[in-house]
């Protein structure tokens, strides 16, 4: 079975975030559903707990009370604002593993920022692309974080223009030809 899914790409503001290497920490957060049903939230508490670090967490759910109650994550609500609320961050953490391409991982790319992603097939398209780095257990979970706070940050990819709004779906097409 084949299951598709809208796609939308990403909002031109995006694309005009300046790069200032100055401007890039070590502060790290993640965005997304918050709910032990999307599967991922229980991968994140496991992971974030086995490091001294603290994740900024921005999103929605059922599940917030396991948020609030974890002392290595601070809830920060929902962000209203991207380009302005995740400045300051230097690195975006995505547990999902079981959906589509997460655009939200192309936009934490296209703002300069480090993706640390699940090694999982709805990933896969960001293997080619810099600034990101997989994991498939916690214990590489806790060795690529290191890494992604340690290494310097660069410049955009420029492969990743491909995401304009206008050009979206043609790119997310050709992945997917890619696995008929």
């Amino acid at each position: 079975n084949i299951v598709t899914r809208k796609i939308h790409g990403c909002n031109e503001t995006y694309f005009d975030a300046t790069f200032n290497k100055n401007e890039m920490t070590s502060q790290i957060y993640y965005m997304g559903k918050i709910d032990i049903q999307h599967k991922c939230l229980d991968k994140m508490l496991k992971a974030i707990n086995l490091t001294d670090y603290q994740i900024d967490v921005f999103g929605i759910g059922k599940d917030l009370d396991l948020i609030i109650k974890n002392k290595a994550i601070k809830y920060m609500g929902k962000s209203e604002d991207p380009m302005k609320d995740l400045k300051k961050y230097g690195i975006y953490v995505s547990f999902s593993h079981l959906e589509g391409v997460c655009t939200a991982t192309v936009e934490a790319l296209l703002m300069h920022k480090k993706a640390i992603l699940v090694d999982a097939p709805c990933n896969e398209i960001f293997k080619k692309y810099h600034n990101t780095y997989f994991f498939k257990s916690e214990k590489e979970f806790v060795n690529v974080l290191n890494l992604a706070i340690k290494d310097p940050s660069i410049r955009r990819d420029p492969m990743l223009s491909d995401f304009r709004w206008d050009n979206c779906n043609k790119v997310f097409y050709r992945e997917l030809q890619k696995f008929m």
